[in-house]
C-alpha cells in the first residue's frame, strides 16, 4: 500500500511515471482507494430520498463505471496517436489521479461543523486540481497538450451519457428516488 500512496504523490506533484509502468500495480489497493472515494462521495453528497444502499450502490457502479469508460476510451485514443497501452495499466493511472479527490473529505467536514466557507473553496480548487493533473499526465505520456485535453473533454460525453443511463436505471429499480 505504501508503494501506491507513493505513486499517489508521485501523480499529484506531477512526476507520472509511463503508463506501462502502472500495469505492475496490484489490484487490492485499488479496490481500497475506490472504496474510500464512494465512502467519500457518499458521506459528501448522499442523494436525498434514497436509501444507504441504493445510494452507495449507485455511487460504486458509477465510480467504477466512470473509470472504466475513461480507461476503455483512452486506450482507442492512444491508439488513434500510434500507441498501445494496456487497459489496466490505464485503469491503474485513472485511479491514482482521482485518488486525490478522498482529500476532500476532511475539508467538508471542517465546512460542515464550524460553518466555515473556506473549506468549501479549497474543495473546488482539490477539484479543478485533480482535472488539471489528470490532463497533465495524459499530456506527460503523449507528449502532446493538445491531444491530451481534447480527449479529455471527449471522455466526458460517453461519461456523462453512461452516468444518465445508470441513473434512469437506478430510477426505474427503484433505488433511487424521481428527481423533482
Amino acid at each position: 500500500m505504501l508503494g501506491v500512496l507513493k505513486e499517489i504523490l508521485a501523480v499529484m506533484l506531477f512526476e507520472p511515471k509511463p503508463i506501462a509502468n502502472y500495469q505492475k500495480i496490484s489490484e487490492k489497493p485499488l479496490a481500497l482507494i475506490l472504496l474510500l472515494m464512494v465512502v467519500t462521495i457518499g458521506y459528501i453528497s448522499p442523494i436525498r430520498g434514497a436509501s444507504s444502499f441504493g445510494n452507495y450502490l449507485f455511487l460504486s457502479l458509477a465510480t467504477y463505471l466512470v473509470i472504466y469508460i475513461a480507461a476503455v476510451f483512452f486506450q482507442y485514443w492512444f491508439r488513434l496517436k500510434g500507441i498501445n497501452v494496456e487497459l489496466k495499466a490505464l485503469f491503474v493511472m485513472i485511479t491514482l489521479v482521482l485518488a486525490m479527490n478522498i482529500l476532500i473529505l476532511p475539508n467538508y467536514i471542517l465546512a460542515r461543523y464550524f460553518d466555515l466557507f473556506f473549506p468549501l473553496y479549497i474543495n473546488l480548487v482539490l477539484v479543478s486540481y485533480s482535472v488539471f493533473v489528470f490532463v497533465f499526465a495524459f499530456a506527460k505520456s503523449l507528449n502532446n497538450l493538445s491531444y491530451a485535453l481534447i480527449g479529455t473533454v471527449l471522455c466526458t460525453l460517453p461519461v456523462f451519457l453512461m452516468l444518465a443511463i445508470l441513473h434512469a436505471l437506478f430510477i426505474s429499480f427503484g433505488l433511487l428516488p424521481m428527481p423533482v
